[in-house]
């Protein structure tokens, strides 16, 4: 059960003051765990820690680490501890230059209002090193087993301006996988940090936490904050007048002062969201430009490079058609040159009788002994056979051919003691062909 080390002496007064008590551990960890909402993807690994938070707008919202929502800001599920209700229609806006976002969503049936308690703020400046402060958070645990709520304590170690990501408190508190984006707690109860990451040494080991500061975060955001309308109204009233008036707090003047601050709050996150809808429109306006440029630039550097291989496989075929082309012209050129080369070799092969072309020719004969045997046999003839083929001759008609004789001298008839010689076959004399 809750309970406080200070109690107010007027109940009214106590909704006033009630943020300068110092809550118990239990009362703090109770408070925490009824603001934490788990983020997480419905078809893919990876989850972080949020928490709801108190603010001047309409609806829900609910601060995290940018880093937890980057991957896939669009396809996010929000499930709030309180009572384990999960939303997906989210609008998701990350703040630029710091490890931070805002997940705004509006569950049905709660008009402009949200149905859930957030955490209130805390003044981050305002913690000193050795100050206790708590994170509550789901830890990854081992085999993929079921998510649980845990609060961890620890001491302040660095409170500083603000640097990169918006980091500006360090603490000693163990944490773990899951954790990033969850409510850095102090002493009321209040969130005073949005936890973010972890330094680790040279052997990698994690020794200091850094939170995003909560002023910063609201501001990073335009996210207006609670407003106590009459401490807004009357920062300079004595306490003595604030109970008076925390007493007096239902009067007609009080109720209409409460719905004035309310109207004109809500004028204010109206114009802030439509400043913001109108910068969101032109981001992604550019970046659809950006994308488009992008495209057209790769298009037209595929294009150059089709153009370029077609260019090339049009050189290649050339260059291949040119050399078939070489080669065949050589191919016919060396083929003239061996048919020419053969009509030579032929030509000087040819034999010529007296400038007649003759070819060999083998002829029968016979050979008469002194005692008159006749011996036949085939010879060659020196010069070779002729046949002539100028000549035009009629149809049928055998070609006339000749064979060569060659030039000499020979004894012509028979000598007169020649048994059965007739007197035609002499004298015999001496013959000369030439």
């Amino acid at each position: 059960m809750k309970f406080f080390r200070c109690l107010p002496t007027f109940p009214l007064v106590a909704v006033l003051f009630l943020g300068g008590c110092t809550l118990s551990p239990e009362a703090i960890d109770r408070q925490g765990r009824d603001a934490v909402v788990l983020i997480n993807y419905p078809d893919q690994a990876g989850f972080g820690t949020g928490f709801l938070v108190q603010h001047g707008g309409s609806g829900c919202a609910a601060l995290t680490a940018a880093h937890v929502v980057e991957p896939s800001p669009d396809r996010l599920y929000l499930t709030v501890a309180q009572d384990n209700q999960s939303y997906q229609d989210l609008l998701v806006t990350p703040a630029e230059g710091y490890d931070l976002a805002l997940i705004r969503f509006q569950p049905e049936g709660s008009g402009d209002r949200c149905p859930y308690v957030g955490l209130s703020l805390g003044v981050t400046q305002n913690m000193t090193v050795g100050n206790s402060v708590w994170l509550i958070g789901y830890p990854e645990r081992a085999g993929n087993a079921e998510l649980r709520l845990q609060t961890f304590d620890g001491k302040v170690t660095t409170v500083e301006l603000p640097r990169e990501g918006g980091l500006g408190i360090a603490y000693d508190i163990i944490s773990a996988t899951g954790m990033s984006g969850g409510p850095v707690l102090n002493h009321r109860g209040q969130a005073v940090a949005i936890h973010s990451r972890a330094d680790r040494d040279s052997q990698g080991n994690e020794f200091v936490k850094w939170g995003v500061d909560i002023q910063l975060a609201f501001q990073a955001l335009s996210l207006e904050p609670p407003v106590n309308p009459w401490v807004a109204v009357l920062p300079g009233l004595s306490r003595s007048l604030l109970v008076m008036l925390g007493i007096a707090g239902t009067i007609a003047g009080g109720q209409r002062l409460l719905e004035v601050l309310g109207q004109t709050l809500k004028r204010q996150q109206e114009e802030a969201d439509r400043l913001r809808q109108q910068q969101e429109t032109k981001r992604q306006r550019e970046e659809a430009d950006r994308l488009q440029q992008q495209l057209e630039v790769k298009r037209q550097q595929e294009e150059a490079d089709r153009l370029r291989q077609q260019q090339e496989t049009k050189r290649k075929q050339e260059e291949a058609d040119r050399l078939q082309q070489q080669r065949e012209a050589q191919r016919k050129q060396e083929e003239a040159d061996r048919l020419r080369q053969q009509q030579l070799e032929a030509q000087q092969q040819q034999a010529t009788f007296l400038g007649l072309p003759v070819v060999p020719y083998r002829y029968t004969t016979a050979r008469v002994s002194a005692t008159g045997q006749v011996t036949p046999y085939k010879a060659n003839s020196p010069a070779g056979k002729y046949t002539e083929t100028a000549l035009k001759l009629p149809a049928g008609a055998v070609p006339l051919a000749m064979v060569a004789i060659p030039g000499g001298t020979f004894l012509m008839g028979s000598p007169e003691s020649e048994a059965d010689r007739d007197s035609d076959e002499g004298p015999q004399h001496e013959v000369t062909v030439p």
